[in-house]
């Protein structure tokens, strides 16, 4: 009985396990569907700024003081417009970020409330010691503390002593 709960909430666990997964996934989708609009929008800034350049040179040409205080204005206008773009863009992910990363705060914590294992190191040491040194194998003391011989071997491992052998 207890093994099928074991694996049913192992199963349980596995399935929260893959949803996260593909939660996150779906998030970097949604992302990367953002970050691409944003370097789309930085392209095309850069392609506006080749524009100005190239109408800079060529108003040189003609007027270099002239177009050279045109050129001023309009990259201050452009660079300023960009910049709240930019800033605006940078804003908008770091707060999304922010968000997500609280919720996946949030949700590993209720996880860990629901699904928490017990602590591995359950085993009565002191009583695997005292068995130990009446002569019984590890063997014998896991069957009597029903406990893996795994662990009856690691905590006499961990206190420096030899399995006694019959």
């Amino acid at each position: 009985m207890a093994q099928s709960e074991m694996l049913l909430l192992l199963g349980l666990l596995s399935g929260v396990v893959v949803i996260l997964i593909l939660y996150q996934v779906v998030r970097d989708a949604a992302l990367s569907k953002r970050m691409r609009a944003f370097e789309a929008g930085v392209e095309v800034l850069q392609r506006e700024m080749f524009k100005l350049e190239t109408r800079l040179k060529e108003q040189m040409s003609q007027n270099r003081q002239e177009s050279e205080e045109h050129f001023r204005s309009e990259s201050a206008e452009a660079i300023a417009k960009a910049a709240q773009v930019v800033r605006r863009e940078v804003q908008a992910l770091g707060e999304e970020a922010e968000y997500e990363r609280i919720r996946l705060d949030r949700i590993e914590e209720r996880l860990k409330e629901h699904f928490s294992l017990p602590a591995a190191n359950t085993l009565d040491t002191s009583r695997v010691i005292a068995l130990h040194k009446a002569g019984h194998t590890p063997d014998e003391i896991a069957q009597q503390m029903r406990a893996s011989l795994e662990e009856v071997r690691f905590a006499l491992k961990l206190q420096n002593l030899e399995p006694n052998r019959h």
